[in-house]
């Protein structure tokens, strides 16, 4: 057998890999060794996984977040189906995604899927793209989770002292202060931040269950069961099929950033297994938390005009359940350090992507970036270079909310593009030679999955485009194809200037890997 050459230009042989010494693929059953070839441990387990995939997602924690705008599309009644639709289209397209991810495991993530589905011609382009799209995301999804903790904080001064308006320049300290606070877990501790994301698993379940107790518990007056099913009462000046359709985009939000789980393939065995079911589980683990949240919440609700219009929708939900203002600061508390924990995990996600890209870029810029640290064993500058990212981009936080709200959104938009793009090219280039042995097959369900999300992607994109309400006005226009069309842009401005030019996409003897494949028949 003819040695091969792996992009650190260590020599691998196919009798290597099928003894057992060294563990590219992971597609045995047996224990993967404690450092990977880039020199970080792998320090995860399914749970740790699972915390990763679930913490960032947090289904129900970002659902009360949207509690407001939902309720202004169409009433409770939307809150509640609307979760249940959002359900059925994610698990759609994860069970897609975890399919290819089956296949072809890496921190990489979408754009390593791109490059493996692709044809040779467009490999490169595809990769890159997408792959430009998923740090990008990443980076801005990161930027709107830490401004979720800074609203909730600044929605509890309020609650408390309502003569308090804070200034623009209080809330970007207090963002900047929260990025860095929630950076300190990954610095201090990086061989044990699996335990981080198993105290968010743990803070942000036993939260849930909290609220859902003591809301039903302490109130006095709740809704007839009746009420949830209602109709007619959308605010939003949209007809009822719109409204519906945009309130189910909103409930999409809370469901995004499953691929988490992805971007760690490297630093756990047999992720070819372990990452498809943690980011089914936590689909399932979403609606599991969301559906019997609503419910009790909207039964409990007693003002939904005071809650589409509050500042803080959950705290506002939470205090008319409770009537106290002592429980509902404690609950309302114990979100906020939900919504705090999630963040490292977010800072995790974003560095490994953006480490993923450098090391695959061929100049001096992306090497730099692409190193991993010797002492504290994780890509330290590329997680630096994502809070750089993340401090300057919340600058625009303080000329207007509105389009950083809007970027955001895009993001979002951006992050599901991704989640399509390898399923629409292996549907195009043919399932059955595309995909290797996997240990998840959807046989001829995953046909219907990578076909459903196509048109599905479009349908997002039309939605997340319209305006919030109408009549529409200057200020509430939704600028979002814009600034989609200039994110895109910037992505492809990067490939003329650098991806065409040096990236090489990732080292993959594909052959070999058929081979691997064939001698653990």
């Amino acid at each position: 057998m003819t040695p091969d050459l792996d992009r650190k230009g260590t020599v691998v042989s196919l009798e290597s890999i099928q003894d057992g010494e060294i563990d590219i693929l992971n597609l045995g059953d047996g224990v993967a060794p404690t450092i990977n070839g880039d020199g970080m441990p792998r320090q995860f387990n399914w749970l740790s996984t699972l915390g990763i995939s679930f913490s960032i997602t947090n289904a129900w924690a970002g659902y009360m977040s949207n509690f407001g705008q939902i309720l202004a599309y169409g009433g409770p009644r939307l809150v509640i189906f609307g979760s249940i639709c959002a359900f059925v289209v994610q698990i759609i397209v994860i069970l897609g995604l975890s399919e290819l991810t089956s296949a072809f495991p890496s921190t990489g993530g979408q754009y390593y899927l791109c490059y493996m589905l692709s044809p040779t011609k467009s490999k490169r382009f595809s990769a890159f793209v997408v792959g430009c799209m998923s740090v990008l995301a990443w980076w801005i999804v990161t930027s709107s989770g830490i401004q979720m903790i800074t609203a909730s904080l600044a929605g509890i001064v309020r609650f408390w002292h309502p003569e308090y308006t804070a200034a623009q320049w209080h809330i970007y300290l207090v963002y900047i202060a929260t990025s860095l606070l929630t950076l300190v877990p990954i610095f201090l501790a990086p061989s044990k931040i699996n335990w981080t994301v198993h105290t968010a698993l743990f803070l942000s379940l036993t939260g849930m269950a909290l609220i859902i107790i003591m809301s039903l518990g302490m109130c006095r007056e709740k809704q007839p069961v009746s009420f949830l099913l209602q109709s007619g009462h959308g605010e939003s000046g949209w007809n009822e099929g719109t409204a519906w359709m945009l309130g189910i985009m909103n409930a999409m939000y809370c469901m995004t950033g499953i691929d988490a789980a992805i971007h760690i393939s490297e630093e756990l065995p047999q992720p070819e297994k372990r990452v498809p079911q943690a980011m089914t589980l936590s689909v399932i683990l979403g609606i599991a938390t969301c559906l019997p949240l609503s419910v009790a919440l909207m039964l409990c609700m007693s003002d939904m005009e005071a809650v589409v219009n509050s500042e803080l929708p959950s705290m506002e939900l939470i205090y008319q359940a409770t009537k106290s203002k002592g429980v509902t600061t404690f609950l309302s508390v114990w979100l906020l350090i939900v919504y705090a924990a999630s963040v490292p995990s977010q800072w995790v996600t974003c560095g490994r992507i953006a480490w993923a890209m450098a090391r695959d870029i061929n100049s001096p810029s992306a090497r730099y970036f692409a190193k991993v640290d010797d002492k504290l064993k994780f890509p330290v500058r590329a997680t630096v270079a994502s809070f750089g990212f993340v401090a300057i981009y919340s600058l625009l936080y303080l000329v207007s909310s509105g389009a950083f709200n809007m970027i955001t959104n895009s993001a979002v938009l951006f992050l599901n593009i991704t989640y399509v793009v390898p399923q629409g090219i292996v549907l195009v280039s043919g399932r059955a030679g595309a995909l290797p042995r996997r240990y998840l097959n959807l046989g001829c369900f995953g046909y219907l999955c990578n076909a459903f999300v196509i048109p599905w992607i479009v349908v997002l994109g039309v939605f997340v485009c319209l305006p919030l309400g109408l009549p529409v006005e200057a200020e509430s226009m939704n600028y979002t194809s814009a600034v989609l069309i200039g994110l895109f842009g910037i992505v492809l401005l990067l490939w003329h200037q650098l991806g065409r030019i040096a990236f090489q996409g990732p080292q993959i003897d594909r052959g070999l890997m058929q081979e691997v494949d064939s001698g653990f028949r």
